[in-house]
């Protein structure tokens, strides 16, 4: 599973996570690692990054099930 997917994952089971919360969710030790992945998903239509007043930006799932002609291609090797 990559690290793309398990972000899916944790979006479905808690929307709306700060890049953080995915990060500790996740066991992920570098917050840009996160923060990297989440700015694809926006990229590609599957999430909605959100500030909320003066909090952290938010992450929210603006599609649950990938369309046929995107695929999910990890930046991680």
């Amino acid at each position: 599973m990559t690290l793309l997917t398990k972000i899916l994952a944790v979006l479905i089971q808690d929307n709306g996570l700060s890049d953080r919360e995915i990060r500790e969710a996740l066991g992920v030790r570098h917050h840009s690692q996160i923060n990297q992945e989440c700015r694809l998903l926006q990229s590609r239509g599957y999430i909605v990054r959100k500030r909320d007043g003066e909090g952290p930006i938010r992450n929210f799932l603006i599609q649950l099930r990938p369309q046929p002609q995107l695929t999910l291609v990890s930046s991680q090797p």
